[in-house]
């Protein structure tokens, strides 16, 4: 795939990650209200409610990490990428760990089994280009100066001044 291709698949994913957490956001603001302020209650578990605060911000850090990706694509700065990069590998990871987990342990059915498959298929599909343009900005800007100003320097028999000489009268 071309540089170009690479970035349309990373704005394309950053935009749906945006979308998707400020879905995750809405839903978490809802449910948060409804605990603290409709109900005014503690009531509901120290765990219900850090569930909600986790997943509440683990949204906001996808929205910001994607934001962040979106920036490093279009200026071409591949450190802005590695906060999305860990987000997902780190994610991607867990989910695989937990699918196998259930696999073994809890004696799945084929449709789940056949689920979590696809799904990890989907997570390398999503990854595997966003790290290749990842790495591709990242050689982009490691060629030393010097050696891009020998690649444009003029050659000494064929300067701008001798041009000049040859077609003056």
């Amino acid at each position: 795939m071309s540089l170009v291709n690479l970035a349309h698949h990373g704005i394309l994913v950053a935009v749906v990650t945006i979308l998707m957490s400020f879905v995750v956001l809405q839903r978490e603001i809802a449910t948060l209200r409804y605990i603290f302020v409709i109900r005014n209650s503690y009531d509901f578990g120290l765990q219900y409610i850090l569930t909600h605060v986790g997943l509440f911000a683990l949204a906001v850090l996808a929205t910001l990490t994607a934001a962040l990706m979106i920036w490093g694509i279009v200026k071409k700065y591949h450190k802005l990428f590695v906060p999305w990069l860990i987000l997902y590998g780190v994610a991607a990871l867990l989910f695989s760990f937990k699918i196998w987990y259930d696999i073994c342990t809890k004696y799945e059915s084929f449709e789940d089994i056949l689920l979590g498959i696809i799904i990890m298929g989907i997570q390398i599909i999503v990854f595997h280009p966003i790290y290749i343009l990842f790495a591709d900005i990242r050689f982009e800007s490691q060629i030393i100066p010097d050696e891009m100003e020998a690649m444009y320097r003029p050659h000494k028999y064929h300067s701008y001044d001798d041009f000049l000489r040859k077609t003056s009268l």
